[in-house]
């Protein structure tokens, strides 16, 4: 049974691979667009920071160290061709993921001035795209058992219910 994502057990599991500072910058950003994702709350959350630390996390985990300032765009269209110990999951499909989130961030308005506004559709992309890494990075931490694994997945893959209920002219959180 879900209760809720519990963030401090996804940080700690995330932890057994990762640098705790990148564990919580991911979880913490996760949160807020899962928050605005109920809300509805559109240019709240900042997917590109997600994948900023995603760019830091695949570092991390390809050579033991990370950039402050990553070459977002560069490594991540660079990654899949690159011999690395990263498995298909992360050095193919995470960095494609990653790709059409930063492409969104910057085309969409939501970091930049764009042609076509960001809308509640690429709200829900990005935190589906969100849960799939999160998932993926937590199938991939050996530091706590399956079953615990299996419940972080669970909280991460739960749909977000929506917080706000609109009634014509009044909407009620």
């Amino acid at each position: 049974m879900n209760r809720g994502l519990n963030r401090d057990k996804l940080v700690a599991a995330l932890s057994g691979a990762l640098p705790p500072v990148l564990a919580r910058d991911l979880v913490e950003e996760f949160l807020t667009l899962r928050r605005d994702v109920a809300t509805g709350t559109l240019g709240g959350s900042a997917p590109g920071k997600i994948v900023e630390t995603l760019v830091q996390v695949l570092q991390w985990l390809d050579t033991g160290k990370y950039d402050s300032k990553p070459p977002i765009d560069d490594f991540l269209r660079t990654l899949e061709s690159k011999a690395t110990p990263l498995d298909d999951g992360l050095r193919i499909c995470a960095a494609r993921i990653g790709r059409a989130m930063y492409s969104l961030r910057n085309k969409r308005s939501i970091a930049h001035k764009g042609q076509i506004d960001s809308n509640v559709y690429d709200l829900r992309f990005l935190h589906a795209a969100a849960q799939w890494l999160l998932t993926e990075l937590i199938r991939l931490t050996n530091k706590i058992s399956m079953q615990e694994a299996g419940r972080l997945i669970d909280q991460v893959q739960t749909p977000v219910g929506g917080l706000v209920e609109d009634f014509g002219g009044r909407r009620i959180v």
